[in-house]
């Protein structure tokens, strides 16, 4: 589902689906946090109700056009949703990755996050990013 940036907060969802009930309470447009942000996403999903059966087929769509280029996800919601990210207060909901997620490797793994619309000031952070890993890597498995 695509709501826009203003609607849905996802890290609200996040915390919200994690708690006791809270896919039946969110299907709902029900929250246990009261912010503004609860106040938008309520709206925003009341919106996209209506059409709940549509959105779940392109999701279901989506996931399996991933799944077709090795791409899996995991949810907050999951066992193998990584350890490391369940214990902060912004974690994602979602996580689409290519390979194995290995619990007792998480504590010491590396996760990129970011966009697919990167901008201006974005792709030489990306570049200065990028080479700090390599190197990194290089030193970490030559030891």
């Amino acid at each position: 589902m695509q709501v826009n940036s203003h609607g849905v907060n996802w890290y609200l969802i996040a915390r919200e689906a994690r708690r006791p009930d809270g896919l039946p309470r969110l299907l709902q447009a029900e929250f246990t946090e009261r912010t503004n942000e609860t106040t938008e996403a309520r709206k925003a999903i009341k919106y996209a109700f209506p059409h709940f059966e549509r959105l779940r087929d392109e999701a279901r769509a989506e996931l399996m056009s991933a799944r077709s280029e090795g791409i899996a996800i995991t949810t907050v919601l999951d066992d193998d949703y990584p350890l490391n990210l369940r214990i902060i207060y912004n974690l994602p909901p979602f996580l689409f990755y290519r390979g194995q997620l290995k619990a007792e490797e998480d504590a010491v793994s590396v996760a990129v996050v970011g966009t697919r619309e990167a901008s201006a000031d974005g792709l030489p952070a990306r570049a200065r990013w990028q080479r700090c890993f390599q190197s990194a890597a290089s030193r970490y498995f030559q030891a």
